[in-house]
């Protein structure tokens, strides 16, 4: 008798030891599970280097500064209709987007093209201006025999990087690396090419001057967009006074790994 209660009493142990175990094991990774979640959640948003690779190249596409995320420049806003005004890619024209591919022109992209293969030597735009193919130029002065120009395919590849694979080149429109100074790129369609036109007896100018700073970026896993923020200062001339803003920068991921730019807002 008193053997089968100790039975009993083992048998019973031995199963609310198990059960205890089986209870905490689930109890734990329930508890664990919800953590984890927890922190998901909390890093969806991630802080990045503004000095990183990523970033810089970024933001360079956008911002005219040369390659540093800090620094001054007289043409800052040329590449936006309205400096102080919100912008989206989505809501932009062809031409306005036509600003950032001139700017993110590589000058080692570049081809050298014979005099003799350009089609057209003037071309007159819409305010009367007249802009001469550098070939044109070269001819009446009786220098070189050639001139530069950016193949379409390259132009395209440039274009569809800050804009999506999806993005259609329209060749119609010129090229301007900068709007205060020359060239301008027009299609040649002959060649396949853009090439290089600059308006006779112009020269550069300058606009305000801008100094700007890269304050810090995030990545937002969530949304799969990398945001960096920017402060930036205009001098006023003689008075000195310098009024600050502040812009972010929105990249989107697109499922090849690239990031197309998305907009530029006021914060």
């Amino acid at each position: 008798m008193k053997k089968n209660i100790i039975i009993i009493i083992l048998f019973l142990g031995v199963v609310g030891m198990a059960g205890y175990i089986t209870y905490d094991k689930i109890f734990k990774e329930d508890s664990l599970k919800e953590v984890s979640e927890q922190e998901d959640n909390s890093s969806d948003i991630v802080s990045l280097d503004i000095n990183s690779r990523l970033v810089k190249t970024l933001y360079n596409k956008v911002v005219d500064f040369d390659g540093s995320t800090s620094g001054t420049a007289f043409n800052y806003f040329w590449l936006y209709p309205d400096m102080y005004q919100d912008f989206y890619v989505d809501e932009a024209t062809e031409e306005e987007k036509m600003n950032f591919v001139g700017m993110n022109l590589n000058e080692n992209k570049a081809q050298y093209v014979s005099c003799d293969d350009i089609t057209v030597n003037t071309i007159e735009t819409e305010s009367n201006i007249t802009y001469y193919s550098v070939c044109y130029n070269n001819t009446l002065w009786n220098t070189h025999n050639s001139q530069m120009g950016y193949s379409r395919e390259y132009v395209k590849t440039v274009y569809q990087d800050l804009f999506g694979k999806d993005a259609v080149l329209d060749t119609e429109l010129y090229i301007s690396p900068n709007k205060y100074s020359q060239p301008r790129y027009y299609y040649d369609e002959s060649l396949d090419m853009y090439v290089e036109y600059m308006m006779d007896g112009a020269g550069g100018t300058s606009g305000p001057s801008f100094t700007s700073k890269v304050t810090r970026a995030e990545q937002d896993n969530n949304t799969k967009e990398v945001r960096i923020y920017e402060t930036l200062t205009r001098e006023e001339g003689v008075t000195g006074i310098e009024p600050e803003y502040q812009f972010v920068y929105t990249f989107k991921k697109e499922d090849d790994g690239m990031y197309t730019f998305v907009s530029r807002t006021l914060v």
